[in-house]
């Protein structure tokens, strides 16, 4: 995992608090207009699209 993280835009590994706020905000009232789609929450780290 460590080599993982000079690619990421954060340069770090997430904290499960952060996953944790994720699941909060989507479970909340304030998410009631998100309907139907994909969060990533891998600090950046999106291996199909770069090069």
């Amino acid at each position: 995992m460590a080599e993982d993280r000079p690619q990421s835009l954060v340069q770090r590994l997430i904290e499960p608090p952060e996953i944790g706020r994720l699941v909060a905000y989507l479970s909340s009232d304030l998410a009631s207009a998100t309907i139907g789609g994909a969060v990533r929450a891998d600090g950046g780290y999106v291996d199909s699209i770069l090069p």
